[in-house]
Order: C-alpha cells, then structure tokens, then sequence
C-alpha cells in the first residue's frame, strides 16, 4: 500500500473514530456504600444516574470535518483505483512479456537450427520433397536472423 494511502486511511480513521465517539458517548455517575463517586460507560446498581455531557465541537466543526472526511474518502477511493489500475497494467505487461519471451525462444529454436550447415528439404505443390537451393537456404537464414534481431535483440 502506497504511503499516502496509509495516511489517508489513518486520517480516515481518526476522524470517524473521533466523530462517532464523541456523539454516542454515555458517562454514569455513582456513589458507592463507603461515599466515593465513581465515573463509568455502564451504568453500576440503582443508584447510577446519567451525566449529560455538553460536546466541546460546534456544529460548524462538525461540519467541516465531515466535509474534509468526505474529501479525504473521495481522494482515498481514487488511489485505490489508480493502485488498481497500475496493477492491471503491470499483469498485462507481464502476460505481453510472457508471450514475447516464448515466442523469442521458439524463434532462437528456428535460428539456430537454420544457422547450422545442414540440407533443408521443403515440399513441393504436389506433396514431394525436394531440397533447398543454397541460395534459398541463405535467404531463409538471413529472414531468420533478421526477424530473431528485429523481434528479439540479442536476449
């Protein structure tokens, strides 16, 4: 995961946390039987009265944050396609050099058979073989070492 990403995904969190905390947030006040009061989330015996607590953020504030949460939601979504789409990308290019790569070695297969000083034989139009002229052969080799250096540089 990218670096801003990890940021904004921390801001993100904060934010919500901060928000969605200070709004549901219930304090209890009690005394027990030795006269100490005590402050909790859950409510302890009968006794336990609620204490309403007056929120330090203006409703402007929270408005603002809310709409910077918004933008940094927005912006976070954005680099998660981006991410997506360069990882889409890079599989291609993978799946592209893939066949490249098998595609130059069949073609080497080619050249470095043709490059040998053998006899080729080819068919003919009526199905019979005959062999290649000297001159046909070089021709064939010289195609197949331009096509090998052209499609495949020197790999």
């Amino acid at each position: 995961m990218d670096l801003n990403l990890k940021f904004l995904n921390t801001v993100l969190i904060t934010l919500t946390l901060f928000f969605s905390g200070a709004s549901s947030a219930e304090i209890y006040k009690w005394v027990d039987e030795s006269g100490q009061v005590h402050f909790g989330d859950k409510p302890q015996g009968k006794k336990t009265e609620r204490v309403q607590i007056k929120s330090s953020v203006s409703d402007a504030q929270k408005k603002d944050a809310e709409r910077i949460n918004q933008n940094y939601q927005r912006i976070y979504e954005q680099f998660k396609q981006q991410d997506q789409a360069r990882a889409e990308q890079k599989k291609k290019v993978e799946e592209r050099q893939k066949k490249v790569d098998e595609y130059c070695k069949e073609l080497r297969k080619e050249k470095n058979i043709v490059n040998q000083d053998y006899a080729f034989v080819r068919f003919n139009d009526e199905g019979g073989q005959e062999y290649m002229t000297d001159d046909e052969i070089a021709s064939y080799r010289e195609k197949m070492n331009s096509l090998y250096q052209e499609r495949c540089g020197e790999q």
